[in-house]
C-alpha cells in the first residue's frame, strides 16, 4: 500500500470526530430541504442578472478547483485525483 502524506488533505483518513461532523450537516441538510421542499414551486420574482453572475462563478470556481486537483495529481500521482479533477474539468 502507498506511504500516506501528512502534508495534503486528501491523503489523510478523517477522525471520528470529523465523521460525526459530516453527519451531522448531512442531516441538517436533509432537514432543512425537507421544510423547504414545499415552496419549491413558488415562483421568485425575475432576475435578469442572477443566472449569468451564477455561471460565471461556477465556471471559476471549478477551473480553480481542477488546477487544484491536477497539482496534486502531479505530486501524489492517486488516479482518483485525476478523475476528480477531469469532472470539474467538464462540468
Amino acid at each position: 500500500m502507498r506511504q500516506l502524506d501528512a502534508s495534503f488533505v486528501s491523503t489523510l483518513r478523517p477522525t471520528a470526530q470529523q465523521q460525526r461532523t459530516a453527519v451531522a450537516v448531512a442531516a441538517i441538510s436533509a432537514i432543512v430541504f425537507a421544510f423547504a421542499a414545499p415552496y419549491a414551486k413558488l415562483p421568485l420574482a425575475p432576475e435578469p442578472g442572477f443566472l449569468p453572475s451564477y455561471q460565471s462563478a461556477m465556471v471559476v470556481f471549478d477551473l480553480v478547483t481542477a488546477i487544484l486537483l491536477l497539482g496534486q495529481y502531479r505530486i501524489l500521482r492517486g488516479n482518483a485525483l485525476l478523475l476528480l479533477a477531469a469532472g470539474y474539468v467538464f462540468a
